[in-house]
């Protein structure tokens, strides 16, 4: 039995635990859908809910107002394109303040952009290749669950709504909502079309992979191009301590660079990074959970 017998016992219960409370909430949620789903009404708009959607729906009042993040894709319907060749984003939005002023959302913010296929162009109407523009738009809205799920019906009378996500603003999944809406915004990530940076971070990715917990840590060598790359940065960054930065900030850095962990011409070299974490903070304590709190703020502040 391993010394940690207790603990790893502990642990493993908590993921019991977790997988079995995971399991119930996907039951209920699987349920209420079919429940809410029931509505002649609002049928189609329910059927396109996300799950934390239907379980806040669900659990909440008709009359009590709620703050959620809304994500929606929709695509232009034809017999509304009025035979342009361009669906403007601006009807579209029209579209959809006049909706949110007439059901009482009370707006707080709000993001529209044209849907973006890989290549980044824009998804426009051409109405002899038979395409149609697509949307996305984020908001930031208080209402009834009444008042949302009228909005939504008056715009899917007029777009084909293809996605359809809300998110409360209890439990964190509101700004987690934004923040993906944002990132998502280009489909080309970093170095996209650079052949040599995909295949180097490739093997960055296996050795990284290959990586366990007690290990040591791998001594990586990195082009003279890499090098120069971190010499911008490091300097940029460097430039900004003052303004932006902690004291405590400040004084950790200055001291890795006094020990020679850190210098613009230099990528670091994360095994010597880590034996200097090691050694500093068994000098502050030998207790081991001050030594956790300590390390997590060295960390923090480098």
């Amino acid at each position: 039995m391993s010394k940690f017998g207790r603990r790893d016992s502990l642990v493993h219960q908590a993921s019991v635990d977790r997988l079995q409370n995971a399991a119930i909430k996907q039951q209920n949620v699987e349920k209420h859908r079919r429940e809410i789903a029931e509505s002649l009404e609002y049928a189609r708009i329910l059927k396109l809910l996300n799950d934390e959607g239907i379980e806040l729906i669900w659990s909440s009042g008709a009359n009590v107002s709620m703050r959620i993040a809304v994500i929606l894709a929709a695509e232009a319907l034809l017999h509304y394109l009025l035979y342009s060749s361009t669906e403007d984003s601006t009807q579209f939005l029209s579209t959809i303040l006049m909706e949110y002023k007439i059901n009482g959302v009370r707006l707080k913010h709000l993001e529209i952009r044209p849907e973006q296929k890989q290549n980044e162009s824009f998804v426009v109407c051409d109405m002899k290749k038979n395409l149609k523009v697509k949307f996305e738009i984020f908001t930031d809205c208080e209402c009834t669950k009444d008042a949302f799920l009228n909005v939504t019906k008056c715009l899917a009378d007029r777009y084909h709504i293809l996605r359809l996500n809300i998110y409360g603003s209890t439990d964190g999944s509101f700004e987690k909502a934004f923040c993906s809406f944002v990132l998502t915004f280009s489909q080309k990530q970093q170095g996209h079309g650079d052949n040599a940076y995909i295949q180097r971070r490739e093997q960055l990715n296996v050795i990284a992979k290959a990586y366990k917990y007690g290990d040591k840590l791998p001594d990586i060598e990195y082009s003279p191009e890499e090098h120069k790359t971190w010499e911008v940065v490091f300097n940029k960054l460097k430039s900004l301590h003052s303004s932006h930065t902690c004291m405590e900030y400040q004084q950790n850095f200055k001291q890795m660079e006094l020990e020679g962990l850190l210098e613009p011409t230099r990528i670091p070299k994360l095994s010597l990074v880590n034996k200097y974490l090691q050694r500093k903070i068994c000098k502050v304590s030998q207790n081991s959970h001050q030594c956790i709190a300590q390390c997590h703020r060295i960390i923090n502040c480098v």
